[in-house]
């Protein structure tokens, strides 16, 4: 007896078209098997098809719904609608990926790089100014201004990370 899968989001799809294969329900088994969400049997003397997720398969074969769409001799959707139907799958999957939070990327700062002044909190510097950073406070971790910044006339001021952008070149 070969076993076959195919995912269980086709099921309603998949049914009606092993049944025109041959296949029918396996009743006995699908009420032992209801409280299995993601399983549904049909049986034929040449062997069961599953209906399940493929996670966790042993000796089961996946296969596609295109490829028992063409068992069945059944007509294929427009490579179109296929193709619509993977974006908006691949969209879902996008909108979930962006729901996640992310650390940004964090490069630190070294002694000598260039930024550009994005906000101004105490520092005397205009935001769009591009300075040199010349030190770093790196022994007072509470110190909200750790490093000191020199604008291209000689002016200098503390500055902190959130107040600038590094100038990547």
């Amino acid at each position: 007896m070969k076993n076959l899968s195919i995912p269980i989001k086709y099921k309603d799809e998949a049914i009606p078209l092993l049944e025109k294969l041959g296949y029918k329900e396996d009743t006995e088994w699908n009420k032992v098997s209801k409280d299995w969400e993601n399983t549904h049997i049909l049986t034929h003397d040449d062997g069961a098809w599953e209906l399940h997720s493929h996670e966790g398969t042993d000796n089961q074969t996946p296969i596609t719904i295109e490829e028992l769409r063409e068992l069945a001799r059944e007509s294929t959707p427009d490579k179109l609608d296929i193709l619509i139907e993977q974006m908006r799958e691949l969209r879902a999957e996008l909108r979930e990926f962006m729901k996640q939070e992310k650390p940004a990327e964090v490069r630190e700062w070294k002694v000598g790089e260039s930024v550009r002044i994005t906000k101004k909190e105490s520092h005397g510097f205009k935001i769009g100014d591009v300075v040199e950073l010349i030190e770093h406070n790196k022994h007072n971790d509470n110190d909200i201004y750790p490093w000191l910044a020199k604008s291209q006339s000689g002016v200098e001021w503390w500055i902190s990370e959130s107040e600038a952008e590094l100038i990547t070149e």
